[in-house]
């Protein structure tokens, strides 16, 4: 189910010369049904949208520290720990530091474990449970469709999916998650960047029929 949706608009004759003024908007699901985004889902565009403007003059490769420092906060703050793709390098050097304290991000509990960025809370007695997985790739559709496969494979509630090779791939993604056998309610969230003058993140959500 696709958070993506057309407006259009109905009018009718006001009786004045024929004269045509709106009495309606349509919102027009493109054969899906619109679902909003839970609070998880808002806590991330939020953040995100709030890093555009401090992450314009940034590198690449700060963008990427940018992303698991982030993400690192909104775990903290719906109370998991996180895990997330680094080096101990990163997390020793002032680059990392300077750029967790401009993002107003945090560290993470933990190095990657298998997946870019993972959320977690333990589940007494000896469980654990996951509510959030993400991975983010700034490659070509190749790299994305490698990726995203990754996130198919976990029985997560919601799956991040961050990339910069153009929407088109979006579609591909939601015949993947159709095809994949028991994804039923799973929350797919793509965060796709846009520059070259857009420079902003365009956001679609794909709840598993």
């Amino acid at each position: 189910m696709s958070n993506r949706c057309q407006a259009s608009r109905r009018c009718g004759e006001s009786g004045v010369g024929g004269k045509l003024e709106l009495d309606e908007v349509i919102v027009e699901i493109l054969g899906e049904v619109e679902m909003p985004y839970d609070k998880i889902e808002q806590g991330i565009i939020d953040a995100l949208n709030a890093f555009v403007p401090i992450g314009m003059p940034l590198t690449n490769h700060e963008w990427t520290i940018s992303m698991r420092a982030i993400f690192s906060k909104l775990g903290h703050d719906n109370k998991c720990k996180v895990a997330v793709r680094r080096s101990t390098e990163d997390l020793a050097s002032k680059e990392f530091e300077e750029i967790r304290q401009l993002v107003k991000g945090d560290n993470p509990d933990h190095g990657e474990w298998l997946y870019d960025i993972l959320w977690w809370h333990e589940v007494p007695p000896d469980h654990m449970k996951v509510p959030l997985i993400a991975e983010s790739e700034w490659g070509n559709r190749n790299a994305f469709k490698f990726d995203f496969q990754k996130l198919l494979l976990a029985k997560v509630e919601h799956k991040v999916m961050i990339f910069e090779c153009g929407d088109g791939v979006i579609t591909w993604a939601k015949e993947q998650i159709k095809q994949f056998k028991d994804t039923q309610g799973e929350r797919y969230l793509f965060c796709s960047w846009h520059g070259k003058g857009v420079n902003e993140f365009r956001y679609e959500l794909f709840v598993a029929p």
